[in-house]
């Protein structure tokens, strides 16, 4: 199973992030008090080793290549595809990179949009 934690806001995110040890963060892109690709940027410099989920209910190829550059790994579309999110998080789990604490490299970022 998974061990999950929420937040409001891109403030309670990384204070929580630095609090916790984490693999995984689902993001969306709408945030109160900034936005998700702040948010992800600035947590990729505390922890580089994350893995990193947009989500949004618009995402245009600009939107994903700015997700990109922020430090994005992948971009799930609203309504979220529990399951399609579910295999990634399998993958994830399984991936022999993740055993060395190094983000898997083999994902799919499209795969999740199309599923």
């Amino acid at each position: 199973g998974h061990h999950v934690g929420t937040s409001e806001s891109v403030a309670g995110g990384l204070k929580f992030l630095d609090a916790n040890p984490i693999d995984v963060v689902v993001s969306d892109i709408g945030l109160p008090d900034r936005n998700g690709y702040d948010f992800i940027a600035e947590a990729r410099e505390r922890h580089p080793h994350l893995v990193a989920i947009a989500v949004s209910a618009y995402f245009t190829a600009a939107d994903q290549d700015r997700g990109h550059d922020a430090g994005f790994d992948m971009h799930f579309a609203k309504p979220i595809d529990l399951n399609a999110l579910r295999r990634v998080l399998e993958r994830l789990d399984y991936s022999p990179a993740r055993s060395n604490g190094e983000p898997a490299d083999d994902l799919d970022q499209n795969q999740s949009s199309r599923s």
